[in-house]
């Protein structure tokens, strides 16, 4: 009787220790793209970014010797780790063992890869370790017009290999453009579903005071045009201040460029306009 009641409850200690584990899973914040999180202090992976709600992450590579080194400027790059090492295979093991990234299984870590030089070359070495990691990447078939769904999906912004993903009928990757891409019947929304320009290139507004009528103007007119035809909007190097993120959300920009991610908890704080995909 006694083993019987010991089994019962170290049965029961296994339940209420995955029950938290699974509990652990971050709530995730459909706007918060982590740019070039590889840089940050002590942060040997992607679980910093996941665990603060981001759903997007941004890392500089290099294509060196049939490898993505990661890095923002090609110092070293001998020495330094490739996009597989860092992501792909942790990604792999962690999602083999825990399920999935997020408290909601159905969302989708994208990995934007911000190509430094050499587009034809990264992108070769891109679709080989998409054909790799078939498994866990989010793959569409042109001929067929038919996806096949996964965890993770591959952006590729920097140098963009336009032509290259669009003569590829299996494409395990799709294109961060630029703001001419919109209206652009050649490279659509399911080829270029996101497109992002520099905010201090349209906006003299750092987040003090309120933003001109002019500036507010015309940031509507773009998100419109973009949500119409099927694009996402985003602006790198954003002031990351709250009052620039929840005039950004709340007039539907798509993705905040997050260097101090630390502060998202605070949007974490409000639902509603902060954590809602715009509707369009």
């Amino acid at each position: 009787m006694n083993i019987a009641l010991r089994i019962i409850n170290f049965c029961y200690f296994l339940f209420v220790l995955s029950s938290s584990v699974h509990a652990q899973k971050s709530k995730a914040l459909p706007f918060a793209h982590a740019h070039n999180d590889y840089e940050k202090i002590f942060r040997k992976d992607f679980k910093s970014a996941v665990k603060a709600g981001c759903t997007s992450i941004e890392i500089d590579v290099f294509p060196r010797k049939g490898r993505l080194k990661i890095a923002h400027i090609p110092l070293f790059l001998n020495f330094r780790r490739d996009l597989e090492q860092r992501y792909l295979l942790p990604l792999r093991n962690y999602i083999a063992e825990n399920g999935h990234l997020y408290s909601d299984p159905n969302v989708k870590l994208i990995l934007m890869v911000d190509v430094k030089r050499n587009a034809a070359e990264a992108y070769a070495q891109l679709k080989s370790l998409g054909e790799k990691y078939s498994d866990l990447l989010t793959i569409r078939y042109a001929g067929s017009d038919s996806v096949k769904q996964g965890p993770i999906e591959i952006l590729v912004s920097g140098s963009k290999p336009y032509d290259e993903l669009l003569r590829d009928s299996v494409r395990y990757m799709q294109i961060d453009g630029g703001f001419g891409n919109i209206g652009d019947p050649k490279f659509n929304s399911d080829l270029v579903p996101r497109v992002s320009s520099s905010y201090g290139g349209h906006f003299r507004w750092r987040g003090r005071g309120e933003i001109s009528e002019k500036e507010l103007a015309f940031l509507r007119d773009l998100v419109k045009r973009a949500h119409n035809d099927g694009r996402q909007v985003r602006f790198w190097a954003m002031p990351n201040r709250l009052k620039v993120w929840e005039l950004m959300r709340r007039e539907g920009v798509d993705w905040l460029n997050v260097d101090r991610i630390k502060k998202l908890k605070w949007l974490k704080k409000g639902a509603g306009v902060y954590i809602t995909h715009p509707k369009y």
